[in-house]
């Protein structure tokens, strides 16, 4: 369901100054054979322009108030953010503003906090017993499925998913466990 401004007794629409991208769903739609219904503010003899032809729509209903209609395609327009060019910086007062482009590189901090990490995942793994092990380090290196853990592993595929919840227990609660002692110990600043 799409609306538009006005529509003429034939079924063409004038989408009226949304014409961005009312047009594009209701060709993909009707070029997919799914059934456009089109709510229009009021049903006229003539159009100004046409924006979506008669021959994409189903169903024209006329709105009972206007001012549905309106306050839909006044929603639809303020989801579409203004421009600002990056070309030339705006002034405020005597300043000019500078546009900084974000930098989404982790920063080192956060290098190390992943580094940390994956070494107390490893040094869990390592503590759990084999049968558990070589799952989750199979697992981790091919993403397989329980199929292929179970081929792997010369076991059942009800087997395999017992060890994988079962090591993905032990594994929480060693780093929780993990997690404690370190929350204990005093910080150096």
């Amino acid at each position: 369901m799409v609306c538009a401004e006005q529509a003429d007794h034939e079924g063409n629409l004038f989408t009226g100054p949304n014409t961005e991208d009312t047009q594009v769903i209701v060709e993909a739609a009707a070029f997919h054979d799914a059934i456009v219904i089109v709510q229009v503010n009021q049903i006229v003899d003539s159009l100004p322009r046409v924006d979506i032809p008669a021959s994409w729509v189903d169903i024209v209903v006329e709105a009972d108030k206007p001012s549905i209609n309106s306050a839909l395609m006044m929603l639809r327009r303020k989801r579409i953010r203004s421009q600002v060019s990056i070309e030339v910086p705006s002034d405020v007062g005597n300043e000019s503003l500078r546009w900084e482009i974000p930098d989404k590189c982790a920063n080192q901090e956060d290098l190390y906090i992943q580094h940390e990490n994956r070494a107390r995942l490893k040094a869990a793994i390592s503590h759990l017993p084999r049968t558990y092990r070589d799952i989750v380090e199979f697992r981790q290196e091919s993403e397989g499925s329980f199929k292929e853990i179970a081929a792997h592993a010369g076991i059942s595929i009800g087997a395999a998913k017992s060890r994988v919840l079962r090591a993905t227990r032990e594994l929480r609660k060693s780093l929780a466990e993990d997690e404690a002692v370190s929350a204990k110990q005093p910080k150096c600043l």
